[in-house]
């Protein structure tokens, strides 16, 4: 299937525009998964860091969905290539905790 810039993904992927604009959402009843279609297209568009946990990291990791999100032009385009922004907030959090381990271990 070609997406709007001509990619395509791998054949059998089953990714397509309703991957991420019409998330599937699991919900466990009397032992089973049963799996909806959330149809509100607006849910999850403003703001759009909404989108992180509903769609972005069904494929992506926090990393990778912040920084692409971050991304105007990345967004512009409908995410046709990588972020080209890399916001550090992850990066900083990681860090405070590997210090706070370090000086625990100290005392």
């Amino acid at each position: 299937m070609a997406g709007r810039n001509g990619s395509k993904g791998a054949k059998g992927s089953g990714v397509s525009c309703a991957s991420c604009h019409l998330p599937r959402l699991a919900e466990k009843n009397d032992g089973r998964t049963d799996v909806h279609v959330e149809h509100n297209q607006s849910m999850n568009l403003h703001p759009n860091e909404k989108m992180v946990r509903g769609v972005c990291m069904q494929c992506h990791g926090l990393g990778y969905s912040l920084d692409a999100l971050a991304d105007k032009a990345l967004v512009k385009s409908n995410f046709d290539r990588k972020p080209a922004e890399h916001l550090r907030s992850l990066d900083m959090a990681e860090e405070r905790q590997r210090s706070k381990g370090k000086n625990k271990n100290r005392q």
